[in-house]
C-alpha cells in the first residue's frame, strides 16, 4: 500500500508556529501515524492501521487474530519466519525492509515501510517534532523553527546612537508589538552572522540596552529578538556607526603563537604610571583592539578596575602609594554617569574588591603601621573587619597589596607583603589560616611542602582548597625571575603541595604589582605589571599570546572575561 499524500502548504499556513496546540488533526489522527500500512505489525498483527495511531474501525484492527491467518500460520508462527509481515517492522525473509530511506517522512513518525523507516530521507517532517498525522499532528508540542515559535504578526522598531562619553558603546532602544515580553536580547556584530548578544533589561525605560565590546570606527549590524513565553519576534537588521578612539591611550603590540589555543574574551585592565597625573582604565578585545574606557583625572597610578556583579560599573581606584589620598570612582558602562566615591574609602590603597551586592571590601592605611581591611556597604557606612597586623602576631609593619572575595564560603584572602603571605578572613573578623609568613604559617608545621616563598602580590582563589598566585621573587625583583605558582591546600592535614607554576623564557622580572588569573580553557593569564607584560599561556606552559606595551605605559591588575555582561569571573 501507499500512503496518503499530505500537503505542504497547508502544514505551513500558519502564521505563527506552534498554533493549534497539542490540538488533534482532523478526523483524529492523520495519514502516516505512528503504525502506518504495513506498520509494527503487518496484516494479521497486533496493531495493523491504516492511517493513524488510532484508524478507522477501532483502537486495534486484525486479520485473524494476534498471529498470522488461523493463529498459527502455516509452515510455523507465521508464514515465513516467527514474524513475517508484509511491509512491516519484520519484511517477508528479513529484518526490517522498507521502501526509502531512514526515518524520513511528511507526515509521521512512520511512514509507509517500517517502524523506523519510510519514504525517503533522513527524518524530515514537515510541522515540527511530529508531522502531520504523527502522534502530535500539525500543531503539535513543536512547530517550524523550534521549541520557541516565530511570531509574524508582530513587529520590533528599534533605534540606536552611540554614548557621547565612549564611541564604542552603542545604545539602543525599542518598542514591540509583542504584548508582556518575558525576555529578549539583542545579536550585533561586524556582519550579519552577529557573533556577540546583548541581554536585555525589560525593567529599562524603552528597553535601553548596552552594546558592549565594538571595536572603534566600525559598522555593527545588531537585531533585536524579543519573546513572550515561547513566541518570538525578531527585528529586521539595524546598524550603527561607531566612533574614534582617544589618541593619548597607547595598545599593546600582540604577538600570537597558536590562535586556536587563545581563549580570546576582553581584558579589563587598568594603566599604571606612578608619575602621571591621569591614566585609564580600559577594556581591549581578543585582538587587543580598545573597546572601552575612561579617563580617571587627577588618579595618577591606577591599580584597580573592576565590573560590577551586574554588569552595568567598572569600579576605578588608584594605588594610592604613597600620596596618602584615596580615589575611588564607580563608573557606568556607557561613562554617562560617574560616581566619585573617594570620601567614603579614606586611606584606600592598592585594592578593591566587589561583592555580589556591590558592597566594596578594600585596602585602607592603618595607625599602628599595618593597613586596615574595611568594608563600604551600599549605603556608604564603613567599618574595620580587621586590622592587618593581628593575623602575624600583632605586627606593627605590615603592607597589604591586593584583596580577592571567596564567593564560596563569603571571605576574603589578602596578600601581605612584608610577611611574605596571604591570610583568609571572615567578614566578622576571624581568621581562617595564613598562607605563608613565616612562623605565622598554618601549613607545613613539620616541613615540606611549598608554602614558602619570597615577596608577592594578586592572587586567584580556585577553590577552598585552590590557589594561583603571582610571586614577584627575591624580595620584589632585583633581576629574580618572577613566576606564578599554583598551590594545593590540604585544609584537613594542613599540608600545601605546588600543583604548577610557570616562569618565562626569557625571565621577567617584575618588582612591583603582577598578577594571575586562571582561564575557563585551563589556560593561565600571568600579567608583569611594571613591564608592561601580560603572557597567556597554556597548561604545558607553552607560551600562547603575548601583549607588550612601550615603557613606560605599564598597567595594573587585569580580568579577562569572556563576556562583558554579567558577573566577572572573580
Amino acid at each position: 500500500m501507499k500512503s496518503q499524500g499530505i500537503s505542504i502548504a497547508a502544514i505551513i499556513a500558519a502564521t505563527c508556529a506552534g498554533c493549534g496546540g497539542n490540538g488533534t488533526p482532523s478526523s483524529g489522527t492523520a495519514s502516516g501515524g505512528n503504525s502506518s500500512v504495513g506498520g509494527n505489525n503487518a496484516s494479521g498483527g497486533t496493531t495493523q492501521n491504516t492511517g493513524g495511531s488510532s484508524a478507522t474501525g477501532g483502537s486495534v484492527l486484525s486479520t485473524g487474530g494476534n498471529s498470522g491467518t488461523g493463529g498459527t500460520a502455516t509452515g510455523g508462527t507465521a508464514t515465513g519466519g516467527t514474524r513475517t509481515n508484509v511491509g512491516g517492522q519484520s519484511a517477508t525473509g528479513g529484518t526490517t525492509v522498507a521502501t526509502g530511506g531512514t526515518r524520513t517522512n511528511v507526515g509521521g513518525q512512520s511512514a509507509t515501510g517500517g517502524t523506523n523507516v519510510a519514504t525517503g530521507g533522513t527524518r524530515t517532517n514537515v510541522g515540527g517534532q511530529s508531522a502531520t498525522g504523527g502522534a502530535q499532528a500539525t500543531g503539535g508540542g513543536s512547530s517550524t523553527g523550534g521549541t520557541s515559535s516565530v511570531s509574524t504578526n508582530c513587529s520590533i522598531t528599534a533605534t540606536s546612537s552611540l554614548s557621547t562619553a565612549i564611541a564604542t558603546v552603542g545604545i539602543v532602544q525599542f518598542s514591540t508589538t509583542l504584548s508582556n515580553l518575558t525576555s529578549a536580547h539583542i545579536d550585533f556584530g561586524l556582519d550579519t552572522n552577529y557573533g556577540m548578544t546583548a541581554p536585555v533589561d525589560l525593567t529599562q525605560s524603552n528597553n535601553r540596552t548596552l552594546l558592549l565590546g565594538m571595536k572603534s570606527s566600525k559598522t555593527y549590524h545588531f537585531r533585536v529578538v524579543a519573546q513572550t513565553g515561547s513566541t518570538q519576534c525578531t527585528s529586521s537588521d539595524y546598524t550603527v556607526t561607531t566612533g574614534a578612539r582617544p589618541t593619548d591611550l597607547p595598545t599593546p603590540t600582540v604577538v600570537t603563537n597558536n590562535q586556536s589555543a587563545v581563549a580570546g574574551g576582553f581584558l579589563v585592565a587598568e594603566g599604571y604610571r606612578a608619575t602621571s597625573p591621569d591614566d585609564y582604565a580600559f577594556i581591549l578585545d581578543a585582538d587587543g583592539e580598545l573597546v572601552w574606557w575612561y579617563k580617571a583625572t587627577g588618579f595618577a597610578d591606577l591599580t584597580a578596575a573592576k565590573m560590577s556583579y551586574d554588569g552595568n560599573y567598572i569600579w576605578v581606584a588608584h594605588g594610592n602609594v604613597p600620596q596618602g589620598t584615596a580615589h575611588v570612582a564607580r563608573v557606568s558602562m556607557d561613562g554617562l554617569t560617574v560616581n566619585d566615591y573617594s570620601s567614603q574609602f579614606t586611606g584606600l590603597n592598592h585594592d578593591l574588591t566587589i561583592l555580589p551586592d556591590e558592597t566594596v571590601i578594600f585596602i585602607a592605611y592603618g595607625t599602628n603601621g599595618c593597613d586596615d581591611i574595611k568594608e563600604r556597604s551600599t549605603n556608604g557606612t564603613v567599618r574595620t573587619i580587621i586590622n592587618s597586623g593581628a593575623p602575624f602576631g600583632n605586627s606593627n609593619a605590615c603592607h597589604c597589596n591586593a584583596i580577592q572575595y571567596s564567593k564560596d564560603d563569603d571571605t576574603v584572602v589578602v596578600s601581605e607583603l612584608d610577611h611574605n603571605g596571604y591570610f583568609k578572613v571572615t567578614r566578622q573578623g576571624q581568621v581562617k589560616w595564613v598562607l605563608g609568613g613565616g612562623t605565622y604559617n598554618s601549613f607545613d608545621k613539620s616541613g615540606g611542602g611549598a608554602s614558602s616563598w619570597t615577596s608577592q602580590h594578586n592572587i586567584h582563589i580556585l577553590g577552598l582548597d585552590h590557589v594561583l598566585f603571582f610571586n614577584n621573587g627575591g624580595g620584589g625583583g632585583g633581576g629574580v625571575p618572577s613566576k606564578a605558582i599554583e598551590l594545593n591546600l590540604n585544609l584537613t592535614a594542613m599540608t600545601t603541595s605546588q600543583l604548577w607554576s610557570y616562569t618565562s623564557n626569557p625571565t621577567i622580572s617584575n618588582g612591583v604589582m603582577g598578577d594571575v588569573q586562571r582561564l575557563d580553557n585551563g589556560n593561565t593569564m600571568v600579567a608583569y605589571s611594571t613591564q608592561g607584560i601580560i603572557h597567556e599561556v597554556d597548561s604545558s606552559g607553552t607560551l600562547v599570546q603575548k601583549l607588550t606595551w612601550t615603557l613606560p605605559k605599564t598597567i595594573g591588575y587585569i580580568t579577562k572575561r569572556k563576556t562583558l555582561y554579567g558577573a566577572p569571573p572573580r
